[in-house]
């Protein structure tokens, strides 16, 4: 079996990939892995930075873009 990441270093998590959640749930997954919103938008996250797979050091801010459900 082959992963798509790397485990993440301590300290730090692995940013998953959330396209398309809606913002509730976007928001409770940064929080329990310890990171910090930053939110734009309402409705679907559309993207996200850092980008799903990359790592990140718990208590860093991730940039969370939402769009309306069409």
């Amino acid at each position: 079996i082959v992963a798509d990441t790397a485990p993440a270093a301590p300290g730090s998590v692995v940013i998953p990939d959330m396209a398309g959640w809606p913002m509730r749930e976007v928001i409770k997954q940064t929080a329990e892995l310890g990171l910090v919103p930053m939110v734009h938008g309402s409705g679907l996250l559309s993207r996200q930075l850092p980008a799903a797979g990359q790592s990140s050091a718990k208590g860093a801010s991730v940039e969370l873009y939402f769009q309306p459900a069409s």
